[in-house]
Order: structure tokens, then C-alpha cells, then sequence
């Protein structure tokens, strides 16, 4: 596979742009499930801090007053 970009400069310049783009992908996924999961984690115990309670199960938090907290962004 090497052989294909020795002589080929601008296939190289275009390999190299397209391994930017794909990485940059990749990271924005990564990105988005981290900050889900920060977003789950901090509502679970600031909730339970709030309400002094066990933390909440899903469905307990699914259907609480915390869903109607504004978010800024997507984090679907």
C-alpha cells in the first residue's frame, strides 16, 4: 500500500486531509458520549443530594423535575 504514495504528492495531500477529516469524526463521537455520561453522572448525585435520597434508577429519574433543567447543546 506504501508503494501507491511514494511518487504521488498529491495523493498524499489528499490522504492527509481525509485522515484529518475522519479523525476529527471520531473525536466529536468521543466527545458527545463523554459528556453524556458527565451529564448522567452529575444529575444522579446532585439529585440525591438535593432530595437527600439513595441515587435515583432510571425510570425515578426519567420521570423527576430534574428532565426540565435547560441544557445548553444537544446531547443526543
Amino acid at each position: 500500500m506504501n508503494f501507491i504514495f511514494q511518487d504521488n504528492y498529491w495523493l498524499q495531500v489528499l490522504a492527509l486531509i481525509l485522515l484529518v477529516i475522519m479523525n476529527f469524526f471520531v473525536w466529536r463521537r468521543f466527545w458527545r458520549e463523554a459528556r453524556k455520561l458527565y451529564h448522567n453522572i452529575t444529575v444522579r448525585y446532585v439529585s440525591a443530594r438535593f432530595l437527600h435520597k439513595d441515587l435515583p434508577s432510571d425510570k425515578q429519574l426519567s420521570s423527576s423535575w430534574l428532565r426540565y433543567i435547560p441544557r445548553r447543546g444537544r446531547l443526543d
